[in-house]
């Protein structure tokens, strides 16, 4: 991961990088609101994890959360921002778990994203955050899981976006941004000692205010007990290192086996 100066990036291209980035993580919002959703830690009682796993309070969960998630010390030569999440945000994350048939997001125990790291600037951008969902009984992630593995979910990602202004999907907490030729399709994952993993790779093109520019994404995810795991990857005009998605999605497989088991 080659470095970049912190001080220039915020200055060069930081229009074209914040505008993408919120783009990029409204239309991976519509996929990890399937498996998860985007709600704040409900503080009820605590949770009942199942066989194999201890009961957590909410704020233990979201402890354990914070210990999975990527950190800036993963992502060498990244610029890490936080990750905002709008009340229009929850009422698409709850839709979308209608949707998909998954556990809606008032049931997490936890929920928490790791900062939006990047990296470049203009239409030369790579990107990745991480999300950890606890939930409060094994059986539910387990069910999310197959929720996010069936072709429901794809087909629910491609009724929220087509359902968007024509041409547009509305950027997490900001205003329109242009997106033409969206795809979506599986993607194989395999990460040995969870309970199963899950894939999914966007391609679209999209534009804010400079040049038109393309944009390939990976979501990759996994489950163990009652936790799930999601990474996403992103970078324009090009894939994002195959190496670094694995070696990155490797540190969240350790970490979540160390944080629950």
């Amino acid at each position: 991961m080659a470095g970049v100066d912190r001080g220039s990036k915020r200055r060069t291209g930081g229009e074209l990088t914040r505008g993408w980035i919120l783009l990029w993580a409204a239309l991976t919002g519509l996929l990890f609101a399937a498996c998860g959703g985007q709600q704040a830690p409900s503080r009820g009682a605590p949770p009942s994890s199942g066989p194999g796993s201890a009961a957590l309070t909410a704020t233990e969960a979201t402890a354990v959360a914070g210990r999975i998630n990527l950190k800036a010390a993963d992502l060498p030569g990244f610029f890490g921002s936080p990750h905002t999440q709008t009340p229009e945000d929850r009422q698409l994350a709850l839709e979308m778990a209608q949707c998909a048939g998954s556990t809606p997001p008032s049931a997490a125990s936890a929920d928490v994203y790791s900062e939006d790291f990047s990296q470049g600037s203009g239409v030369q951008i790579t990107a990745v955050f991480s999300h950890v969902t606890a939930l409060p009984s094994v059986s539910m992630a387990e069910a999310d899981l197959v929720a996010m593995r069936s072709a429901r979910t794809l087909d629910c990602i491609k009724q929220s976006v087509a359902r968007q202004a024509p041409g547009q999907v509305r950027e997490s907490g900001g205003a329109n941004g242009q997106l033409t030729d969206f795809k979506i399709r599986s993607l194989p994952v395999s990460v040995s000692g969870t309970d199963g993993g899950f894939g999914y790779r966007f391609t679209f093109g999209a534009s804010t205010q400079a040049a038109p520019y393309t944009v390939n994404e990976d979501a990759l995810g996994f489950v163990d007990r009652n936790v799930e795991v999601a990474l996403a990857a992103v970078a324009i005009g090009k894939s994002f290192p195959s190496a670094i998605e694995q070696h990155l999605l490797s540190i969240l497989v350790a970490r979540a086996r160390a944080a629950i088991h």
